[in-house]
């Protein structure tokens, strides 16, 4: 078959436009590149400042004020205010248990409830981020008794019960809470081979996720000490289902911004004053995906994006300088909550521990890792953000990896469950004075 037009290869002018967009995207790499390090405390002083756009305010909420603790710019950054506009610092412990296998937060066993919690408030934490599975919440079985043999109050209660009584505990001692849905099924966390790399599994689907936030946030919507819902823990590749969490590409298997999208509606559907905080991709480890395509709701002053950093993200060459480990901060999640930033919003460590009883049998323990615990201290002094040390627990709950019962080698308190200030890490004391 002949024709009587000839095929055409590129013409200059679609030559011309492919090169005006390569150029568009070089570019625009190189404003988002200059703006993730030209912020904060450790501004790049040797990138052009030219290249930084100009400031804008943070988006105002589109909906009337409800109460509780908010988002607000304070000298340039954004921070968590109380219900009076002052500045709430998160210093906070996780307490963990209740998300594995035992069902509920550990050393209830060991320790009566209201003493833990009075002493954790008076070795100077004023936060408690407290996991839960979703197994947990939809079974609500009865705990084994031996869980909670220090507690008689507490016998023949179901997860749920117990979980209730802990926030009760909690709120008794003047302490926050952060509510953090950790993970599916009841267990450890977190390999990329448990098959809770996702927000959702087979066995438990994103209309139970969904569900179950709607639930919490009810049952604990007139709790004011409950501040905040943590939607999920450590978004990351899941080995079981082959798929690799995505930010913003609307596919609804691996999309972590639609379904947060909707893991905040749920929340604030009943109730609207807590805070959301919504972690990033690749364990929590960096929100530079959110830097560029922020999360947008309806209730902007009410959305913080969570971090996690541990020694084993870094290598010897970070450790090795505090500068250095610095400007890998800032350029993983460091500009999220700079406030000339559009849709900015505060940034917390969620988690960030080491070890701290050292035992050669865990590679944890390694001490070429220990210089992880001065750098991130020395860090969270210069940027001032909240953080949640991993872990209040002084033993091991159940679940793949742990051995119950057994020594907790980031637990803040002892063996017996015991915490006082004077047994902290330096480190850690510095940032709780």
């Amino acid at each position: 078959m002949t024709s009587s037009h000839r095929q055409r290869g590129p013409s200059t002018t679609w030559k011309g436009l492919v090169a005006v967009v390569a150029l568009l995207v070089v570019a625009l790499a190189g404003v988002v590149g200059a703006r993730l390090l030209d912020v904060g405390p450790y501004r790049d002083t040797g990138a052009s400042t030219s290249a930084t756009p100009a400031a804008s305010a943070s988006p105002t909420p589109t909906l009337p004020a409800v109460g509780g603790m908010r988002a607000e710019e304070i000298d340039g950054r954004m921070r968590i205010v109380d219900e009076t506009g002052e500045r709430f610092k998160v210093s906070a412990a996780n307490w963990y248990g209740a998300e594995t296998p035992d069902l509920v937060p550990g050393g209830l066993d060991r320790r009566p409830l209201a003493d833990m919690a009075e002493e954790l408030a008076d070795a100077g934490f004023n936060t408690v981020r407290l996991p839960w599975s979703n197994e947990m919440v939809r079974d609500d079985e009865v705990p084994d008794p031996a869980r909670v043999a220090a507690n008689p109050q507490l016998q023949g209660k179901t997860a749920l019960e117990v979980y209730d009584a802990v926030v009760e505990a909690l709120a008794d001692a003047d302490l926050r809470i952060i509510l953090d849905n950790h993970h599916s099924t009841a267990d450890w966390c977190c390999n990329i081979r448990d098959g809770n790399g996702l927000w959702y599994t087979a066995e438990h689907p994103e209309s139970e996720w969904l569900e179950h936030w709607t639930l919490m946030a009810k049952r604990y919507e007139d709790q004011p000490a409950v501040i905040a819902a943590e939607l999920r823990n450590e978004i990351r590749f899941d080995v079981k289902t082959d798929r690799m969490p995505t930010w913003g590409s609307g596919d609804e298997e691996t999309d972590w911004k639609r379904a947060a999208t909707l893991g905040v509606e749920a929340v604030h559907s009943v109730a609207p004053r807590l805070l959301v905080v919504v972690g990033g991709l690749e364990h929590n480890s960096k929100l530079i995906e959110q830097f560029r395509d922020p999360l947008k709701i309806s209730r902007q002053d009410k959305l913080v994006y969570a971090v996690h950093d541990y020694a084993w993200r870094h290598s010897d060459e970070a450790l090795s300088s505090q500068s250095l480990f610095n400007r890998r901060i800032q350029t993983r999640w460091g500009g999220m909550n700079d406030a000339r930033n559009d849709f900015a919003a505060p940034v917390l460590l969620t988690e960030w521990g080491a070890c701290i009883r050292h035992d050669a049998s865990e590679t944890d323990c390694d001490p070429s890792r220990a210089k992880f615990l001065t750098r991130m201290a020395s860090n969270l002094e210069t940027t001032d953000i909240g953080f949640a040390w991993w872990a209040f627990n002084g033993t091991q709950s159940s679940g793949y990896t742990r051995t119950r019962g057994k020594d907790e080698t980031y637990g803040l308190a002892d063996t017996q469950w015991r915490l006082s200030f004077d047994a902290l890490p330096s480190e850690l004391q510095g940032l709780l004075r």
